[in-house]
């Protein structure tokens, strides 16, 4: 709003913001897949006022690898031609299946970060959402806390914005506990999946 003026200039449509996000499952619009699963992705529009405009292409079994060796990093901008703003990047849970070694996770997310500056957009770092996993004395497991630290120190090191979405997500498990969590994840305790959301979750 600050350079923005009502005189003639640039068409508003060069002017609005495009958010573009990356990421596995946790993140992807799932509903069209199934309609009770839900990426935390496909609802960040509803928190921008309508002139951002959110293109989300979070794909579920991507990691940091599968992401390179597919060149989807071409999609962000040159394949689409969207020329994002902003980059939002949460990858982690492929990755920690995969036992993917932490030193090419971070250096993933490293390459990622310069192709993003590259083409004059801020990349902002996700650490991957936390899993709904407690142990026998209701606590949260945190299963996902050495790549919760590798990307903290990418953020750091690459001077990055960083959202801890597994720090914060682990403490509203904690907060609400294996009693009222259940609400948040897609199938509550009636199966396996405690990584992915349901509609009230992925809000």
């Amino acid at each position: 709003q600050a350079f923005v003026r009502l005189e003639p200039g640039p068409r508003i449509d060069e002017l609005e913001p495009l958010v573009v996000i990356i990421g596995d499952s946790t993140v992807a619009n799932l509903s069209p897949i199934s309609p009770s699963h839900h990426g935390w992705g496909q609802v960040l529009q509803d928190f921008f006022q309508p002139i951002v405009r959110v293109v989300n292409l979070a794909e579920g079994g991507v990691g940091t690898r599968r992401f390179f060796q597919e060149g989807r990093i071409n999609h962000v901008n040159h394949v689409n031609r969207l020329e994002p703003d902003i980059v939002i990047i949460q990858f982690g849970h492929i990755d920690f299946r995969e036992k993917l070694p932490l030193p090419e996770y971070e250096e993933n997310l490293s390459i990622l970060i310069r192709a993003i500056r590259r083409i004059d957009a801020i990349p902002v770092l996700v650490t991957p959402v936390a899993r709904r996993l407690f142990d026998d004395q209701g606590r949260l497991l945190h299963e996902l806390a050495s790549l919760r630290n590798s990307v903290m120190n990418v953020s750091q090191r690459d001077h990055v914005t960083l959202v801890d979405l597994n720090g914060r997500s682990a403490a509203l498990y904690n907060r609400l506990g294996p009693a009222q969590s259940p609400l948040l994840t897609v199938c509550g305790d009636a199966c396996t999946d405690q990584s992915h959301f349901s509609r009230v979750g992925a809000y």
